[in-house]
């Protein structure tokens, strides 16, 4: 911080004004931060151009409101392990009206896993006739279910949505 003394026609040190100046002030000429340097084209992105990829073709922002449900080629899913998945019952055989909409922890779920002779990588995944031992939160009553008995499945744990 420099500090500078601005002398007046002032006869006594009383009267002189002492004013203080940071290095800011005292190199004005400089451009502020941010902001390019005359005759620095590179540094001065144009505003009016659109955001590019890597590739050429604009970014394009996705809808998430167009994304299908339906399961792709190679897609599998959740896993339910027993004592992490939370579900939520839906209408089906085997669930009392009244817990139809509750959420319920799976207990028992049965995890099969298959193993690539060739590549040694190994899958699992739980059987498509798999029965799902389940305990309704609310009452405590214990169901055994096939899996399409739920309208949703939490496979990390039960969300807040159920506290």
């Amino acid at each position: 911080m420099a500090r500078s003394t601005k002398a007046s026609s002032a006869t006594s040190p009383e009267e002189e004004e002492t004013t203080e100046t940071t290095e800011e002030e005292a190199t004005e000429d400089t451009p502020e931060e941010g902001t390019p340097a005359e005759g620095d084209e590179a540094a001065a992105p144009d505003t009016a151009q659109a955001d590019f990829s890597t590739s050429g073709a604009p970014i394009a922002e996705v809808d998430v409101a167009d994304i299908g449900t339906d399961h792709l080629e190679g897609e599998s899913d959740p896993i339910i392990y027993a004592g992490e998945a939370w579900v939520k019952l839906g209408d089906v055989e085997g669930v009392p009206e009244w817990a139809v909409g509750n959420i319920a922890q799976v207990i028992s779920a049965p995890v099969v896993t298959k193993v690539d002779e060739e590549t040694g990588a190994s899958t699992s995944f739980n059987p498509e006739l798999a029965t799902y031992e389940v305990r309704e939160r609310s009452q405590g009553i214990t169901l055994f279910l096939p899996r399409e008995a739920f309208d949703e499945i939490h496979t990390h744990g039960r969300p807040l949505t159920f506290a």
